[in-house]
């Protein structure tokens, strides 16, 4: 019988749940920090990775979970680990989510937007599926400082690279309120020079500032994001992944590796 988790080939992108070290403590912490705000709600995640994130969340007594991502064959395995989820398989570069319109109370995203090409027919889409009431869970990587956008410039699984501050503007496209948080880890486990000590991390140590200025000692940039402006966008919005598609299957053709897209 083949392996499953096997599968799960990332190239360093995807955190793996075997692998506890403090990353892992650090991505599941985004998850406990959206639990917050409403358990026994539907969800939707974009982007779930190894799904560990989406088990936690799930077990904490949702109404229903609904998770994707782009490889079939991890999803394939979620599906098979995780009963209690509903998973999918999309290419949001390529297909809309195959969702109907307010069918979701939240929507969560860990890391995954920075991997996405055309970002706001995603959040059109997120905009009609979420209810009146809804709201969105944003994480991406900071990209506070000319360094931090050098680094993520060179991970060329990282097709946008939006400062915070760019961050809010555009989400505020789409819902009344953005709210930013920092997320970052208890004062007893950052060094003199402002380096994180997670010799033994634990779930506990990390935290979120909210109302605080944009810090380059900042792990990830989450955005809280309130109703949604239901009425913004045209229907052209909703076929512009499927328009940007074939400029993704172009280049898709020529990279063999399916390393780049």
């Amino acid at each position: 019988m083949e392996n499953k988790s096997q599968t799960f080939g990332n190239f360093g992108e995807r955190q793996e749940a075997e692998c506890k070290d403090w990353g892992y403590y650090a991505h599941l912490s985004i998850y406990k920090f959206a639990s917050q705000f409403g358990i026994k709600k539907d969800f939707l995640e974009i982007g779930c990775g190894t799904g560990y994130g989406a088990n936690y969340l799930a077990d904490l007594g949702v109404k229903s979970y609904t998770a994707i991502d782009k490889d079939p064959l991890v999803i394939e395995a979620l599906s098979e680990k995780y009963k209690n989820i509903s998973f999918e398989s999309i290419d949001l570069d390529l297909y809309p989510l195959p969702f109907d319109k307010q069918s979701f109370d939240l929507i969560f995203s860990s890391n995954v937007f920075e991997h996405i090409a055309s970002i706001d027919p995603v959040l059109t889409q997120c905009n009609h599926l979420l209810r009146e009431n809804g709201m969105a869970v944003i994480a991406v990587p900071p990209i506070i400082t000319s360094g931090m956008l050098v680094e993520n410039a060179k991970n060329f699984f990282h097709i946008n690279n939006i400062p915070p501050w760019a961050w809010v503007k555009k989400l505020k496209r789409y819902f009344k309120t953005v709210e930013y948080y920092r997320h970052w880890v208890k004062p007893d486990c950052v060094n003199q020079d402002d380096s994180i000590n997670m010799i033994e991390p634990k779930l506990e140590h990390f935290i979120f500032d909210h109302d605080i200025e944009y810090l380059p000692s900042t792990i990830t940039s989450v955005f809280v994001c309130k109703s949604p402006l239901i009425n913004i966008a045209s229907s052209k919005g909703d076929e512009a992944p499927l328009q940007s598609g074939m400029l993704i299957k172009f280049l898709r053709k020529q990279d063999k590796t399916n390393l780049l897209l």
